[in-house]
């Protein structure tokens, strides 16, 4: 095959989040293996529509170029807005792609979710090449959407957004999906179900934290344990029952529970909440760095997760994957059957909770922190996890060897 690989990725290295971390990381990876270019086509939100390869160059990976389209910040749009910004996507980006003159320059072609919306750029670009097409799937949308009745079914919405998945995976030679239980939904089509290949999730071990350990004491917790949840705690996130874990902490003096990076709805909700409750042991902060994150979490007693409990797919948070490639225990709510709850039990991870009942979360919850301070957990036997089976030259070498 021809070696030159393209990728298209809302988030990249400008992204201070999950998603932009595991692309950088696959991306460098690629470039280490292939003998041609890697183009990464990606959006920035300043007005730098430049190649850009001087941060690979540390990593000996200089046939990786980077082209960025701007566009404007989505993180608080509304759904409405955001489903707008993504159905423009594809268009916006092969007039991009036209500009740089590059239409007839796609042989291997890698891109990824969430959205659904790269599907039409995908398949304009395919009739112009013939190119290998490989979809890496992180969200069944609309499905969850549906189990969450954020999305009626039947109705036009759903239809409209259920056309743009089909063409997703239609349009893809090969579609990557997280857990073995994700391939359940691909079962009654036996089209799409020879595509489906298991791409676990990748999430390197975080490089050495340059920055002293002691950058953020001006949060001044008065050495309490401090619990972590960074990221969106949105729609697909169960709330209500983590901030209820956290109200019937509010006598236990021990733990803080530190939010960095809400929306600002979200923020303002807990904030809400915090007045309504007269709870103080609860710290919002702004989104930062993956490195001041890092630091953060080194100096935590637990990380924390939520997913809706009505979820029938597999999510797994990028947020979870941090905390493990950090080497900290963790503590999440999932939705029944999904695989992350062997995931973390048969690693020893920490502990996960399925249900909706307060009272047995706390229970939970205190039992894990318990064995925390019985220094069950090791840092390096946690990491040991991602070092074994998620790292992105895995991941790299698998989607290499499929295309």
């Amino acid at each position: 095959m021809n070696n030159n690989i393209s990728i298209f990725t809302e988030d990249f290295d400008d992204s201070n989040n999950s998603a932009g971390k595991v692309m950088v990381d696959l991306v460098i990876e690629l470039g280490k293996k292939t003998s041609g270019f890697v183009d990464v086509f990606t959006l920035s939100r300043s007005k730098k529509n430049i190649v850009k390869n001087t941060d690979f160059l540390l990593n000996n990976s200089n046939n990786i170029r980077v082209y960025r389209m701007f566009v404007s910040d989505k993180s608080n749009m509304s759904l409405f807005k955001r489903a707008i910004f993504e159905i423009s996507l594809s268009p916006r980006m092969f007039i991009f792609i036209l500009k740089k003159k590059k239409l007839f320059s796609f042989c291997n072609i890698i891109w990824y979710s969430p959205t659904i919306f790269w599907s039409p750029l995908i398949l304009i670009l395919s009739i112009f090449n013939r190119a290998n097409k490989f979809l890496i799937l992180r969200d069944i949308f609309p499905a969850w959407a549906v189990d969450l009745n954020i999305i009626k079914k039947p109705s036009l919405k759903y239809f409209f957004f259920r056309f743009f998945e089909v063409l997703n995976y239609k349009t893809a030679d090969y579609i990557g999906i997280q857990t073995p239980g994700d391939a359940k939904y691909f079962v009654s089509n036996k089209n799409l179900k020879r595509k489906v290949k298991i791409l676990r999730t990748w999430y390197d071990i975080s490089q050495p934290i340059k920055a002293k350990k002691d950058k953020f004491n001006y949060l001044n917790f008065h050495n309490k344990k401090v619990c972590v949840y960074p990221g969106n705690l949105g729609i697909a996130n169960n709330q209500k029952l983590l901030l209820g874990l956290i109200r019937n902490l509010k006598e236990d003096k021990k733990f803080h529970f530190l939010f960095i990076g809400l929306k600002e709805k979200d923020k303002k909700d807990i904030e809400s909440f915090c007045l309504e409750y007269n709870l103080s042991n609860i710290t919002t902060m702004e989104t930062m760095s993956q490195e001041d994150l890092n630091i953060i979490l080194l100096n935590s007693h637990l990380g924390l997760f939520s997913l809706d409990m009505r979820h029938k797919s597999n999510p797994i948070p990028g947020k979870f994957l941090h905390f493990v490639s950090i080497g900290l225990p963790v503590f999440g709510f999932i939705n029944e059957g999904n695989d992350l709850d062997d995931i973390i039990s048969l690693n020893k991870l920490g502990a996960s909770f399925s249900g909706n009942n307060i009272d047995d979360a706390t229970d939970s919850f205190l039992k894990i922190s318990r064995s925390i301070d019985l220094g069950k957990y090791k840092k390096e036997e946690i990491q040991k996890y991602i070092k074994d089976n998620l790292t992105s030259n895995q991941a790299a070498d698998f989607i290499i060897k499929t295309l």
